[in-house]
């Protein structure tokens, strides 16, 4: 679906869901495999999306006279709305924050830290090898580094390997380690921040 030109919606208007429509933002996610495109109708519902992790993207009413929506002009325009320069050096914590999900299961959370944010900080696709070298004590290295490898292993395989969706597993992020350390090898010359952002770039596309 690399050219999903535009999404045609015919019905009926009246002045009060002209206005409703209107008001509407429109979210992006990636299901079990499956492209879905979610509506928020407030400010509340909104709130909900971005806690999920889903990725906004533009929609406008083109013609209310026509009866016609034209929700997204284009995918690759979405996906690149969401996409920030990866050779910006970004602001990496001293200390981990920790993964506590709230109102959102871990699988969810996890998704939401390497493509959004991590609690107040950037997106863990965004803590490139020079932004982590804010981590150079030996023993903040070592406790950091590794953490942070696993988290974007369990990210490769929530993203390509569950065959649910986020937010119907109840597992744990300890249970996604392990699941992902069942299902994922190695690759020479490859680390697992590197597979994550590959991972990444299958579901939004390269910028």
């Amino acid at each position: 679906m690399d050219d999903l030109a535009a999404l045609d919606i015919d019905m009926s208007l009246t002045d009060a869901a002209d206005a409703l429509l209107q008001r509407c933002r429109y979210f992006l996610a990636t299901e079990g495999g499956l492209m879905r495109v979610y509506v928020a109708l407030d400010d509340d519902a909104v709130q909900r999306m971005l806690q999920r992790g889903l990725v906004e993207i533009p929609g406008q009413l083109v013609s209310a006279q026509d009866q016609v929506i034209n929700a997204f002009e284009s995918t690759s325009a979405a996906r690149r709305s969401m996409s920030a320069p990866r050779e910006a050096t970004v602001q990496v914590p001293l200390s981990l924050p920790k993964f506590k999900p709230v109102c959102m299961t871990a699988a969810e959370l996890l998704i939401c830290w390497f493509e959004r944010e991590v609690e107040e900080h950037p997106p863990l696709r965004l803590w490139t090898p020079t932004a982590r070298t804010v981590w150079s004590s030996s023993s903040v290295s070592v406790h950091n580094s590794g953490t942070f490898s696993q988290l974007c292993k369990a990210y490769v395989y929530v993203r390509s390997c569950m065959n649910q969706s986020p937010s119907d597993a109840t597992c744990c992020l300890a249970d996604l380690k392990k699941r992902s350390n069942e299902h994922l090898s190695a690759v020479k010359d490859a680390s697992w921040y590197e597979r994550a952002l590959e991972c990444y770039d299958s579901v939004y596309g390269s910028v």
